[in-house]
């Protein structure tokens, strides 16, 4: 039988009861959700710039569960999204973005309705591509 040290122990424990998350190696405690955070979307940044979308999803699924109000996840996951060929989410993603822009006097994300007008015209909605590109 192998021996473990038991700090070694001690952190897999931690790790099974769900107070610690494994990333790539490196381990972030779930009570720190800046750090946890910041991990989850330097991993998801490049797992897209991998092409890997399915983990990048992963990476902006879970970040979004820590910060469920910051639509910054909400249009970087869009553009993975959009990057996968799922357009259909990539604009629900961007819908929540621009609806959360319209309540705040200052345009946070210009770019978004321009590729979700892009959006919805390659996934056959030409009409919803000609609103979204008359707002613009």
């Amino acid at each position: 039988m192998t021996k473990v040290r038991k700090s070694t122990r001690f952190v897999l424990f931690l790790i099974a009861m769900g107070l610690l998350l494994p990333f790539d190696g490196k381990i972030c405690e779930a009570a720190d959700y800046n750090g946890q955070l910041g991990a989850l979307i330097k991993n998801a940044e490049t797992y897209s710039r991998q092409g890997d979308y399915a983990n990048a999803l992963l990476m902006y699924n879970r970040a979004i569960k820590i910060a469920p109000d910051d639509p910054v996840l909400y249009y970087r996951r869009a553009r993975v999204h959009g990057g996968s060929g799922n357009y259909m989410s990539a604009i629900n993603d961007l819908t929540l973005v621009i609806n959360a822009d319209e309540k705040n006097s200052k345009t946070r994300f210009p770019g978004a309705r321009k590729f979700r007008a892009e959006c919805f015209a390659v996934s056959g909605l030409p009409q919803k591509a000609v609103e979204d590109y008359t707002c613009l």
